[in-house]
């Protein structure tokens, strides 16, 4: 008998290999179920929420009561700086095979008021990063300008600060560890001035798979540009860490300049999901609610594969542990071998006499 109730010591590996086998299973189970990368997505067609429900409101930012709320996210006196963040973690790597980014998309619309402020800027931040009050509130000292470990911003500058190499007062660029722009476009050859009180319409899309990096901005919000302003290819995946957060950051610089956002939206995906706006005329809502089902299908497509291969753990350990019930109950009470000697024993032959009588015979059997 081998080791506790097991008889023998194949079964000891079947035993063994059947409780590894499982633990692997759960664990990647919780891997996928856990930090899938598609989970993270909201929208807020406005602000008429708590802040400390869903956002998170930093320096001079606050919800403001102008139709539907906005957040105001600075401008109210010099020097002024404020971000809006959404409050849970976002993971921006793929949870399974080699470090790679995950597609992400964004829209938001906004406005700025007149005055040589610093703008905006949508950020990917790690935890901890200070709210500063120059550059977007991202930074208050000139020499940190150049070296931000894992920052991103696609910023929409509105003054120009040859700190940074600015190009002009009234351009976007795109900041990867370092607010110098690793590239720029200039908004007035769209005949666009960011800071006029026009209320804009923004959209960030990554394609991790292509790595190119897109945005697109327009004075309207009923359909998404199909041109890009910006398009740089880019690999963001040694950007990310386990988990970043993402928001709008903003500062007025020496003016009073008002920075507002309307409405933001957020989604991230190991595939490519562009973000659209909330359009009010009915050929683009045609248009949102079939990306809305495609959308949809996709999360449907993924609880469906979940559900398919949980099942198919659940059979495989099904099929184990009857194999292993089955295996120790032949072996305790299946067994009807025969009890031999231990040692071997010795036969001999007997002769035997026999006597042919006849009459011997017939008198037997009268």
């Amino acid at each position: 008998m081998g080791i506790g109730c097991l008889p023998s010591s194949p079964l000891r590996y079947v035993f063994c290999i059947f409780f590894l086998t499982l633990f692997i299973i759960q664990g990647q189970c919780r891997h996928l179920m856990l930090f899938n990368p598609s989970h993270t997505s909201f929208s807020f067609p406005n602000f008429n929420i708590k802040p400390s429900s869903e956002i998170t409101l930093l320096g001079d930012a606050e919800v403001i009561a102008n139709g539907e709320s906005s957040v105001r996210i600075c401008g109210s006196s010099p020097r002024s700086a404020g971000r809006l963040m959404y409050r849970r973690p976002v993971r921006l790597l793929q949870p399974l095979g080699p470090r790679s980014s995950v597609s992400f998309s964004s829209y938001f619309s906004f406005s700025m008021s007149s005055g040589n402020g610093d703008g905006l800027a949508f950020v990917i931040l790690p935890r901890g990063n200070p709210l500063d009050g120059q550059w977007f509130g991202l930074s208050s000292t000139k020499g940190s300008v150049s070296r931000m470990p894992n920052l991103f911003a696609v910023e929409f500058d509105s003054s120009q600060n040859k700190e940074v190499m600015d190009i002009n007062a009234n351009h976007v660029g795109i900041d990867i560890e370092s607010l110098i722009s690793s590239k720029t476009a200039d908004v007035s050859e769209m005949e666009l001035i960011l800071n006029d009180g026009t209320q804009f319409h923004a959209w960030i899309d990554y394609d991790a798979r292509s790595k190119v990096l897109e945005v697109r901005l327009s004075k309207s919000g009923l359909i998404r540009p199909s041109a890009p302003l910006i398009s740089h290819s880019v690999d963001l995946s040694g950007l990310w860490k386990d988990e970043m957060y993402v928001g709008i950051s903003s500062s007025s610089g020496d003016s009073s300049q008002n920075n507002v956002v309307y409405s933001w939206s957020f989604t991230s995906s190991p595939f490519h999901r562009p973000q659209h706006s909330h359009p009010v005329n009915p050929q683009a809502f045609s248009q949102n609610r079939r990306n809305s089902f495609h959308r949809r299908a996709n999360d449907i497509l993924d609880i469906f594969v979940a559900l398919l291969f949980g099942t198919g753990c659940g059979a495989m350990a099904a099929a184990l542990t009857m194999f292993l019930v089955w295996s120790l109950f032949t072996s305790r009470f299946g067994s009807t071998s025969t009890e031999f000697a231990a040692h071997p024993v010795d036969f001999g032959y007997e002769k035997i006499s026999v006597t042919d009588s006849k009459d011997g015979f017939d008198n037997n059997i009268k």
